[in-house]
């Protein structure tokens, strides 16, 4: 049951964290839910209805985020410049400048156009910092040999 004194604990702490996006404010909590067959041993029971208005699903393997999200977008980065000159990948790009590696630019490029951002296979949101796997970067690396001038290709169909 909420009551108005929740409710306005509540609306401080959407306000607070609205204005202001300092990580200083977030308090890691970590909760685990264990399923186990023995109701004696259990801290509280639960029942999964399938006419429920939320949806829940049972894992049945634990996997902590920051075990597969370990890359900065500057590691990622890194990793595909890394692949491309060891793998000997032709990649047909330049900046204004006459530089030939992949970028911010190309990153950003990428994510947008292939909408990887929002899929949690290549990037994961932890707080106010966006963490990503290294299935991003055999993506990528993928994308460019298959097409050494993708970035040309996607900066065209961006300006559409």
């Amino acid at each position: 049951m909420i009551n108005s004194r929740n409710l306005i604990y509540t609306n401080i702490l959407d306000l607070t964290e609205n204005n202001n996006s300092s990580n200083d404010l977030y308090i890691p909590i970590r909760h685990e839910f264990v399923q186990i067959k023995d109701k004696s041993k259990a801290d509280f029971t639960y029942a999964i209805d399938s006419t429920s208005d939320v949806t829940a699903k049972i894992i049945t393997k634990l996997q902590d985020p920051k075990d597969k999200y370990k890359l900065s977008r500057k590691n990622v980065i890194n990793s595909i410049n890394k692949q491309i000159k060891t793998k000997s990948i032709t990649f047909n790009y330049r900046t204004a400048s006459g530089d030939a590696s992949f970028n911010e630019y190309t990153l950003n490029l990428i994510m947008d156009y292939y909408n990887l951002q929002d899929n949690q296979k290549y990037c994961y949101q932890f707080v106010n910092t966006r963490r990503y796997s290294q299935q991003l970067v055999e993506f990528v690396v993928e994308k460019i040999k298959f097409d050494s001038d993708l970035i040309e290709h996607l900066r065209k169909n961006k300006k559409r």
